[in-house]
C-alpha cells in the first residue's frame, strides 16, 4: 500500500517531481492507471473473437492504447504537460477510431460522447 500511495503521490508531505503540482500529477496518473486498465480488460475481451474472425484492427488498436496509455504513465512525472497533451491526443484518436471501426451505432456513440468531454 506504500507504494501505491508513494507512486501516485497521494502524501502532502513528498517534495514536487517535475514542474507541475504534486496533486496534478497524481490525478494524471490516476487516470492514466485506470485507462491502461480498461484499454488491458478491452484487448483481453477482444483477443479471442479478433483471432476467430481474424479481425486485425481488433487486435491492434486496444493493444496500441494499451501501450501508449503504459508510456504516459511512465513518463507523467519528468513530462508532465506533454503526457497531458498527449493523453487529449490519444483520446480523440480513439473517439475518432471508435467511431470508424464500430458497426454498431449504439456503441460507434461512445467515441462522440468522449470527443464532447473533451470540448
Amino acid at each position: 500500500m506504500h507504494f501505491l500511495s508513494k507512486f501516485f503521490l497521494l502524501s502532502d508531505e513528498q517534495t514536487p517531481i517535475g514542474n507541475a503540482p504534486n496533486w496534478q500529477i497524481s490525478v494524471l496518473r490516476i487516470l492514466l492507471s485506470l485507462g491502461m486498465l480498461l484499454c488491458f480488460a478491452i484487448t483481453l475481451h477482444t483477443f479471442g473473437l479478433g483471432l476467430k474472425y481474424n479481425f486485425i484492427t481488433v487486435l491492434i488498436l486496444p493493444a496500441l492504447f494499451f501501450i501508449t496509455t503504459s508510456a504516459l504513465l511512465s513518463l507523467s512525472a519528468r513530462f508532465y504537460h506533454f503526457t497531458a497533451h498527449t493523453l487529449l491526443l490519444a483520446i480523440v484518436f480513439a473517439s475518432v477510431c471508435m467511431n470508424f471501426f464500430l458497426i454498431n451505432l449504439k456503441l460507434a456513440q461512445v467515441g462522440s460522447m468522449y470527443m464532447f468531454a473533451l470540448s
